[in-house]
């Protein structure tokens, strides 16, 4: 199975449902589906491909905050150590988070 562009399917819109993220032509928000499903109900409503952009959404947004929370401590520890070369830190996380071992560029 492919994985899906969650962007064709989910939006959001700041005055829209508080700003939470949303499944395209419904009033469904992604917490609101996600929650349906750890329950072991189905959102009867939506398509599967609609589903699986759920669940993309959520796997790249867990991704995001971990990422983000990870670059704050490095950004942090590197200010710490007199190093105010940020641009170094985020290219350093961004190969140790796509697997790439060289950490320099």
């Amino acid at each position: 199975m492919q994985p899906i562009d969650w962007r064709a399917h989910i939006e959001i819109h700041p005055r829209r449902l508080d700003g939470r993220p949303y499944v395209r032509g419904t009033e469904l928000t992604v917490e609101g589906v996600l929650e349906l499903l750890s329950a072991g109900a189905t959102p009867s409503q939506l398509t599967e491909e609609q589903i699986r952009a759920c669940l993309s959404y959520a796997s790249e947004a867990v991704y995001r905050d971990r990422f983000a929370a990870l670059l704050t401590e490095r950004i942090a520890e590197a200010d710490a150590g007199g190093l105010h070369d940020h641009e170094s830190v985020v290219r350093r996380l961004r190969a140790e988070f796509s697997g790439n071992e060289d950490t320099d560029g």
